[in-house]
């Protein structure tokens, strides 16, 4: 196994992932995007080497094509026959502007949804690790996610602890995910609350 493993990832809109794991023992990311950056490690023991497929829909973007395609269509159909013909006239460019509208929502709401291969915390489930599916290629991809898991398997039986110190490490890891932005405090908690009932301490 290579002490290092590296996976870089171009999504749209100059958004960028980087995943690299570093003493064979840790996986660090980097998303940045436009406007922000993350930037964090994650303890590979505290992985699930077991990863899940997962469709990222932008339902904002698809909902709000939706609403104009449907008034789109009403001023369509109803326009003519409750409007006089001087005021009909400004059925074009509402029909026009809307168009647009939905065609831009459509746009963006296809180019912010994902086909994803998402690595999860092994007690939680919570999703940590996203990747682009087959980025930047095919053969990149699977070679990296294969390694991942191999990795992933051989830290968590060289690694000599307990699971009542695993489910420890876990919370600390979560907790440092939330100085990073990559959960809220809300969901801190709640994982935090199902990690201790499973260690008998909540």
């Amino acid at each position: 196994m290579p002490n290092n493993i590296v996976l870089k990832q171009q999504g749209l809109f100059s958004k960028q992932r980087r995943f690299e794991t570093r003493d064979d023992r840790y996986l660090f990311v980097r998303m940045q995007g436009v406007k922000q950056m993350q930037d964090y490690q994650l303890d590979l023991v505290a992985l699930d080497p077991e990863s899940r497929f997962r469709i990222t829909i932008a339902w904002p973007w698809l909902t709000a094509a939706a609403a104009a395609i449907l008034l789109l269509l009403l001023i369509i159909v109803i326009v003519p026959g409750l409007f006089n013909v001087k005021l009909a006239g400004y059925a074009l460019p509402v029909t026009l502007g809307l168009s647009l509208a939905a065609f831009i929502s459509l746009l963006i709401g296809f180019a912010k949804s994902s086909f994803e291969r998402v690595f999860v915390a092994r007690n939680t489930g919570y999703p940590l690790v996203r990747l682009l599916i087959n980025n930047p290629d095919k053969k990149s991809f699977r070679t990296f996610t294969k390694q991942l898991k191999a990795l992933i398997n051989e830290v968590y039986e060289k690694v000599p602890v307990d699971d009542q110190q695993r489910l420890a490490g876990e919370i600390k890891m979560l907790r440092r995910l939330v100085g990073h932005n990559v959960l809220t405090s809300q969901d801190y908690e709640k994982l935090k609350l199902q990690l201790m009932s499973r260690s008998g301490t909540g």
